[in-house]
């Protein structure tokens, strides 16, 4: 239920703010709505509605407010990182970091090999900084210039799949990850443990990714590289299945 009403109230305030009551369009508002808004009013909702339904419960006061401060703390660094990384992107876009880096590398750089570094280059700032949220506001300002100069149009999209790509692998196998941190929070697993069993499950598809990113100037079709990836996929997630099991048994067999 605290859930359904972040949902419900946001996509509401993203509705209400952009102006939704004046009788103008859906789309027309949710092109000038306030996201701040809308999601701060989601966000106190559900907190609102999960406070009430836990004293229903029998939890007490003085809990509720222990658990909230509690959770508070918990995300107060990812939350300082974000916020720094928003900062990073809002100075690399004043500097005009974008315009300096397609003049620095336009004498090399290709069409061809944009998707790949950039998926690569995100792949070690989400890993190095743990925020996926954080690596997109860095790596877009510069990204998408990059792409519509040496690309055109066609590539823009493509290239913000690969920060996409990149930032969300780093914040998967991100030993400082907050998703990571709690997984293995939640789960009652050393921590260190749990982050090395990520990364060959990461590497897979990130690997396969990356190929086929370099493969997109040769094919030059998003459906029938997202197509070949996901036959790699299963294919070669089998293959490594089956090699595991085999070894498995085989010292299952020794131990007996």
């Amino acid at each position: 239920m605290p859930l359904a009403t972040l949902i419900l109230v946001s996509v509401w305030g993203l509705w209400y703010t952009g102006g939704g009551a004046t009788g103008i369009s859906v789309m027309d508002a949710l092109a000038a709505t306030d996201v701040s808004i809308a999601l701060t009013w989601g966000a106190f909702a559900m907190t609102l509605i999960g406070i009430i339904l836990a004293l229903i419960q029998g939890m007490g006061m003085k809990l509720c407010e222990e658990t909230l401060l509690g959770g508070i703390r918990t995300m107060l660094p990812a939350l300082v990182i974000i916020v720094l990384a928003w900062s990073i992107g809002t100075v690399t876009s004043v500097l005009g970091t974008a315009e300096f880096v397609v003049a620095a590398t336009e004498s090399w750089m290709s069409a061809a090999l944009l998707p790949f570094l950039v998926f690569v280059i995100g792949m070690f700032i989400s890993f190095a900084t743990g925020t996926s949220w954080g690596t997109m506001s860095i790596l877009t300002p510069i990204a998408i210039p990059l792409a519509y100069t040496f690309g055109g149009v066609d590539l823009v999209p493509i290239v913000i799949g690969a920060v996409f790509a990149g930032a969300i692998f780093g914040d998967h196998v991100s030993p400082i990850s907050d998703t990571t941190v709690m997984a293995s929070i939640f789960a009652e697993s050393d921590h260190i443990a749990h982050v090395n069993t990520q990364i060959p499950y990461a590497l897979v598809p990130a690997g396969i990714a990356g190929v086929l990113y370099l493969s997109y100037s040769l094919i030059g079709s998003s459906i029938v590289l997202l197509v070949l990836g996901i036959v790699a996929q299963f294919f070669l997630l089998r293959l490594l299945g089956n090699r595991h099991e085999k070894k498995y048994m085989d010292t299952k067999q020794k131990i007996g």
